[in-house]
């Protein structure tokens, strides 16, 4: 995994969270559908009580949502603290615009008052140099292993 592939997954990232999200709403929509039914004369009775069961397993799923949410983050906000540490702000704003907010090569450009074609080819990769250089002991995969810099 290269730097900029390491850098990529916050946006798989947020897509997962808002998955997970919308999951969660949409279970506990679910449990609390559940309602009870009046009726006048029971022939047979059961053991368990529905309502009571569908909230332990919705609890249950929702423990195991939250700890997926909780470990997402925590991945997403190692990516944003290795952006932050770049210290040229320029590439620093060009990483944050790219990879935190997903903007694209031409609303980096108008935002940050260049050529769309410069950022691409030029200050990109000197912003993903910035972030081996600062930061190849933090990744998880180390892409500048053997790598010389001048």
């Amino acid at each position: 995994m290269d730097t900029k592939e390491w850098l990529e997954r916050a946006w798989k990232i947020d897509n997962e969270i808002d998955a997970l999200s919308d999951e969660l709403v949409s279970a506990k929509e679910r449990v609390l559908s559940v309602t009870a039914q009046c009726a006048g004369v029971k022939v047979q009775t059961s053991k368990t009580n529905r309502s009571d069961e569908a909230v332990l397993k919705y609890i249950e799923y929702k423990n195991r949502l939250s700890k997926r949410l909780d470990e997402l983050y925590a991945v997403k906000s190692e990516i944003a603290d290795v952006i932050s540490k770049v210290g040229d702000a320029t590439l620093r704003t060009l990483l944050e615009l790219r990879y935190l907010r997903y903007f694209t090569w031409e609303q980096i450009a108008e935002k940050m008052d260049m050529s769309a074609y410069w950022i691409r080819t030029s200050l990109h990769a000197k912003a993903l140099g910035k972030i081996c250089v600062g930061t190849c002991l933090q990744l998880r995969q180390n892409p500048c292993y053997g790598v010389k810099r001048v």
